[in-house]
């Protein structure tokens, strides 16, 4: 590539019925001013494109970044949802197994209280027996005890009139 110096070094050779030198000079001058502020211009902007391909290429290194750190992020909110899934199956299973054992022992004391039912409704039942068999035998007792006397407050009479149709003992 041509640079400023180049141009501003330049020496062309004098011959007889030539440009005038001065004029080629100062012409030479404003190319080198103006080429010199083209050059520049061109190194600085190929300095901003070859940073600009560097933040590229890291940007592309971060783009790698973040793709793999949505990535990682997916992965992890499937862990989660994987974890979370157990976690819920467990805790049905536990209280799946709570509420087994409640029957159970829900059924288990209502069998208990049916027995003792079934057992105090024997009883009663026994003592109803027992308690009309004494009532009974009371009766009987009252009864035997109320003929007895009545067959001895008659016994005068019986034994007067042994022959009447009432004489003889009704027991």
């Amino acid at each position: 590539m041509l640079k400023p110096m180049d141009i501003h070094n330049l020496e062309f050779k004098r011959v007889f019925k030539g440009y005038d030198p001065e004029e080629v000079d100062d012409f030479l001058a404003d190319i080198v001013v103006k080429y010199e502020e083209v050059y520049q211009e061109n190194r600085k902007l190929r300095q901003e494109l070859e940073e600009l391909r560097r933040q590229l290429e890291s940007t592309g290194g971060r783009e790698q970044d973040v793709l793999d750190l949505l990535a990682s992020a997916k992965q992890t909110v499937q862990e989660i949802k994987s974890m979370a899934n157990r976690e819920a199956d467990n805790v049905i299973s536990l209280a799946q197994a709570e509420a087994e054992r409640i029957i159970s022992e829900a059924r288990l004391k209502a069998q208990q209280i049916l027995a003792d039912s079934e057992e105090r409704l024997h009883r009663a039942q026994r003592l109803e027996r027992q308690l009309r068999e004494r009532i009974r035998l009371t009766m009987e007792s009252i009864w035997n005890s109320l003929t007895a006397e009545d067959a001895e407050a008659t016994r005068p009479y019986r034994e007067i009139a042994p022959g009447s149709a009432g004489g003889e003992e009704r027991d």
